[in-house]
């Protein structure tokens, strides 16, 4: 499964649902399963970050993670912000609305019951094979939460 490295909050957006566009440089050919994974990066968090409310009433400290995979999504498409369906361009959440230049089109986040802890890279890469299979356990066994 290909796997995509975001930093903590937008791997927690793109987990619950609510960001449905991953902006890019790039374009991708790949289509279909899409591993979410949550970098390490901490550094850009405000003081106090922990205890801030998301949408969902979760407290960052709660909800985020970091350095492991968090969600399986659908890459349904990569195109250029201008030419972004309709569908995609308001975000029920107003930070996670879609600015490109390239918008990766997504569907179907299921956000993992247990996160799995792995080292991320950059572009797509390729889970490795005991990190893919506790996905796969996971999506088996519907220890996910699906959101649409």
């Amino acid at each position: 499964m290909k796997a995509i490295t975001v930093d903590a909050w937008w791997a927690w957006g793109l987990a619950s649902g609510l960001k449905r566009v991953e902006n890019r440089r790039w374009r991708s050919a790949h289509r279909g399963l899409l591993a979410i994974h949550a970098g390490g990066n901490r550094a850009p968090l405000v003081k106090g970050w922990e205890a801030m409310e998301l949408p969902t009433g979760e407290k960052c400290g709660d909800a985020y993670v970091f350095g492991a995979v968090v969600a399986v999504v659908d890459l349904i498409d990569c195109v250029d912000l201008d030419t972004l369906p309709d569908a995609y361009r308001k975000a029920p959440v107003d930070y996670f609305d879609p600015c490109g230049p390239v918008c990766w089109c997504l569907a179907n986040a299921r956000r993992l019951a247990r996160p799995v802890a792995c080292k991320g890279a950059q572009k797509l890469w390729t889970l490795p094979a005991d990190v893919l299979r506790a996905v796969e356990e996971q999506l088996a066994a519907g220890a996910v939460m699906v959101t649409k």
